[in-house]
């Protein structure tokens, strides 16, 4: 019998788009802007061209060991999503490092399961529904799929791109689950 049958892994890495790209640009423009500053405050008072020499090389071991570990885990975002047991879990991966659960879900709990399309649409853009979890790539992207739930007695939608088999395993957990074929 094979073992993997209960269960499914499956990551997606954020799309560069909309504020997440210029919150990348910005953070790119304020890590290096420091060594402008710098530098140009030493041309000023110096008066030397030597000081960009020395800053050039020290300001990029200052950038690798100190600034980039601390800033870099933001602009980089993943999410997983797995199944094991009949238990869906949710996680944000920030910069491939740091792995963060953001929330699990009893599957046969869900009350809708369907994509994120067409007449099954307005169920997820429910104003009645308090909290939106987009964990997806892209909310342009093809094949997203809502998951509609319950936390703390109030409704919440989940967003999510699946695989075939994490639609599978949902369909065996919770016959409310629409399937149609994915192209993962």
């Amino acid at each position: 019998m094979d073992e993997n049958k209960n269960y499914a892994e499956y990551t997606v890495e954020k799309k560069y788009e909309g504020t997440y790209k210029l919150q990348r640009i910005g953070l790119k423009i304020l890590l290096w802007m420091p060594m402008l500053v710098i530098g140009l405050i030493f041309q000023i008072v110096m008066r030397s061209p030597v000081i960009w020499v020395l800053l050039i090389p020290i300001y990029p071991i200052v950038w690798l060991k100190i600034l980039k570990p601390a800033f870099y885990p933001y602009v980089y975002i993943e999410y997983e999503y797995s199944i094991v047991a009949g238990e869906m879990r949710f996680a944000k991966i920030l910069g491939k490092c740091r792995r963060k659960e953001l929330f699990a879900l009893k599957i046969g709990d869900m009350t809708a399961i369907a994509p994120y399309r067409d007449s099954y649409k307005a169920a997820a853009d429910n104003p009645h529904i308090k909290h939106r979890y987009e964990l997806v790539s892209s909310m342009n992207a093809k094949e997203i799929y809502y998951a509609i739930f319950e936390k703390d007695e109030e409704p919440c939608v989940v967003f999510f791109q699946p695989t075939n088999k994490v639609l599978a395993l949902m369909r065996f957990h919770n016959h409310l689950t629409v399937m149609e074929n994915v192209s993962v």
